[in-house]
């Protein structure tokens, strides 16, 4: 089994300089709850774009690392078996199972509220993917098949070696 507990949020504005854009941290309005509750959202929360704005100074003043994403976990399981045919030859079979229990693993909410003088934008807040996307898993962004990432869908794979 593994499991994380939820990972810190920045909620960032992104400003336009010349040579292009950079992200400071958004503004707190006061009173605003942080969460809002939205039913069709996949956990029934997202974040409150009415809870922040574009930061009058340099930087914002909301606390870096406040708020949490999601948490997660997933039971993964692996079968193995080692078989002596002879003194020197082995034949190893093994099956591995990932998400076993098909649990669905949301990523974090999108937290740019807002860039180059634009107010909050329409993805904000929001978590369009499981954890697997989310963390950039296959695709054009590299890294581990998303198939067999972290909070992927019930997933399997088979060897068979022969040593010898």
């Amino acid at each position: 089994m593994r499991a994380n507990s939820a990972r810190p949020l920045n909620v960032i504005y992104q400003r336009l300089f010349p040579g292009g854009y950079y992200n400071v941290q958004a503004d707190v309005i006061p009173g605003q709850p942080f969460w809002i509750s939205d039913p069709n959202q996949p956990l029934g929360r997202v974040l409150n774009p009415n809870a922040f704005a574009a930061p009058q100074g340099d930087d914002g003043n909301f606390p870096r690392n406040s708020l949490r994403g999601f948490p997660y976990s997933q039971v993964d399981a692996a079968l193995r078996r080692r078989f002596r045919l002879t003194e020197k030859l082995d034949l190893d079979i093994r099956a591995e199972y990932f998400n076993i229990l098909n649990h669905p693993v949301f990523a974090d909410p999108i937290t740019l509220w807002g860039a180059g003088g634009a107010g909050p934008l329409p993805l904000f807040g929001k978590t369009g993917n499981t954890l697997n996307v989310g963390l950039g898993g296959g695709g054009l962004m590299g890294g581990q098949a998303a198939l067999y990432a972290p909070g992927g869908p019930r997933s399997a794979q088979f060897m068979v070696k022969l040593s010898f």
